[in-house]
């Protein structure tokens, strides 16, 4: 059977362009605000994450550490799975954008979830909160990430617009990080009369989390239905 239908079906909602053909601005902008969320998430993680569990949630630091520890080795497995999943996926929507729109609201909700566990938990009981939230979390950013990757080299085979959309990427991963390391810290963390190191509050996180969990909804949904032609 001739496969050219099927390779007609899987790519007719990714946009390819010539060697020479320039993408538009909306496009580009489009496809890098889609790292946005990949910026809030990793500064989450990095920076609070560890602090929220043992410092104001009381978890021993070495549980929380291994709980963290272990959810990027089960990432690890599920990257190329995920890889090998998106490659062979046909669909009228493509290859890639099918995964991205499934991931928007698991990705979302988990990405709350972990910096709202409810209380009254025991410290064996926060541990697994941390690690199930967390592997869960990292997994379905994983159903989009690794998808929103592979489509950015499928957008254009101009090595100037790959670079391009490389970098643009870079920099809105630095906003979304930037966002958080500072915008956080200025509205959800700042000094209060019960806690004059705001990031004590436990309140506090799960206001952050709430606020952050909308831009990362509205920049998967940017970077998927802007680039869905």
């Amino acid at each position: 059977m001739d496969p050219a239908p099927e390779r007609s079906r899987a790519t007719a909602a990714e946009p390819t362009l010539s060697r020479t053909e320039q993408l538009p601005w909306s496009l580009r902008l489009s496809y890098a605000a889609g790292q946005f969320p990949e910026g809030i998430k990793s500064a989450a993680f990095d920076f609070y994450l560890l602090f929220y569990y043992n410092q104001v949630l009381g978890l021993d630091a070495r549980l929380a550490s291994l709980a963290i520890f272990i959810a990027p080795v089960i990432n690890a497995v599920s990257d190329p799975i995920v890889g090998g999943w998106s490659d062979f996926t046909r669909t009228r929507l493509g290859r890639r954008y099918p995964w991205m729109y499934a991931a928007v609201v698991p990705f979302a909700l988990l990405f709350f979830g972990i910096f709202a566990p409810p209380s009254g938990l025991s410290e064996m009981g926060l541990f697994w909160w941390l690690l199930v939230f967390t592997a869960a979390t990292r997994t379905a950013m994983t159903f989009y990430t690794v998808p929103y990757l592979s489509m950015g080299a499928e957008l254009s085979s101009n090595y100037d617009e790959r670079t391009l959309l490389a970098s643009l990427r870079n920099v809105f991963q630095l906003l979304g990080m930037f966002a958080v390391l500072i915008g956080a810290n200025m509205v959800f963390f700042s000094a209060s009369d019960a806690y004059p190191n705001g990031t004590l509050n436990p309140e506090a996180h799960a206001s952050f989390s709430a606020a952050s969990t909308p831009l990362l909804v509205i920049g998967i949904l940017i970077a998927s239905l802007g680039t869905h032609r």
